[in-house]
């Protein structure tokens, strides 16, 4: 992380650090649907509370944006988890 931040810095001019990935694969997990707990676990955190103290707005605004999605579309989300689990297949809910 430490190299590739280097070679970002070098092409961009923009001072990265590793822990600005660490940041970002937080928030894509978030967004691909990872539930606080999944989070927590991925980055390393001994509670889930160390977690939502950073990224709980992000959790926030994916529970608006679901909350807004339609209902047909929450229905065909539901009924692949559904078949998912019945083939014992992993699946996230985005």
């Amino acid at each position: 992380a430490q190299k590739l931040a280097g070679l970002l810095e070098q092409r961009t001019h923009i001072a990265f650090n590793w822990h600005m990935f660490r940041h970002s694969h937080a928030s894509e997990a978030i967004a691909a649907g990872y539930s606080l707990l999944e989070v927590a676990d991925r980055l390393g955190h001994a509670s889930p509370q160390t977690t939502a103290a950073f990224y709980q707005h992000l959790f926030a605004s994916e529970i608006r944006r679901l909350y807004l999605t339609g209902p047909d579309e929450v229905h065909e989300r539901l009924e692949k988890l559904r078949e998912a689990e019945l083939l014992g297949k992993d699946m996230r809910w985005a």
